[in-house]
């Protein structure tokens, strides 16, 4: 997302170099993102975190109306402040922002992580819908039984380097794989 200076190679999204581009630019271009740990802004309120992410639809209106209807919640919990949702609630907060930005492809950074085991298989169900709906989710994850469950294809990176290409049967079958590279 070009939070981290790219030191070899490039980066490339529709046919556009964007390995020296700022985030927001690459935002602009239709890279959506969420990063670990959500990152919501704690002190604005839930609707207040869903507009900024709108700002960038080319109807914001719209988009907003779309993602409260996707995600009731965040049409409840709206004038609540994003830093006191929930870890599960503020990840739906952290989707429903990146997704009212509209993107084309939606970098999602170990949205599992932190969320109570109850609400894993929502969030799953939530990305498989959007996946299904047509947009590009590229998945950073750790918890491989999540990944299992959503990927089509796997990679396995190490030091910013792709190491390994799997089929999405193999993350949970290729004990040498996680023991090489996970720990365990």
């Amino acid at each position: 997302m070009g939070l981290i200076p790219c030191r070899a190679g490039q980066i490339t999204f529709n046919g556009i170099d964007v390995t020296g581009l700022p985030a927001y630019q690459r935002a602009r271009l239709g890279l959506g993102y969420i990063p670990q740990g959500r990152e919501v802004f704690p002190a604005l309120t839930v609707l207040e975190n869903l507009r900024l992410g709108a700002r960038l639809a080319p109807d914001p209106a719209a988009a907003l109306e779309e993602v409260l209807s996707e995600f009731p919640l965040l049409r409840e919990k709206g004038d609540a402040s994003g830093g006191s949702l929930s870890g599960g609630q503020q990840q739906v907060l952290a989707l429903g922002r990146a997704l009212a930005s509209r993107p084309r492809v939606l970098l999602m950074d170990e949205p599992s992580e932190g969320i109570q085991p109850s609400l894993v298989g929502q969030l799953a169900d939530h990305i498989r819908g959007i996946n299904a709906g047509g947009l590009t989710v590229m998945l950073v994850e750790q918890n491989l039984e999540f990944a299992a469950t959503l990927a089509r294809q796997a990679y396995v990176m190490d030091k910013g380097r792709i190491v390994r290409s799997l089929e999405t049967a193999a993350i949970l079958t290729d004990r040498d794989l996680a023991r090489e590279y996970l720990g365990v």
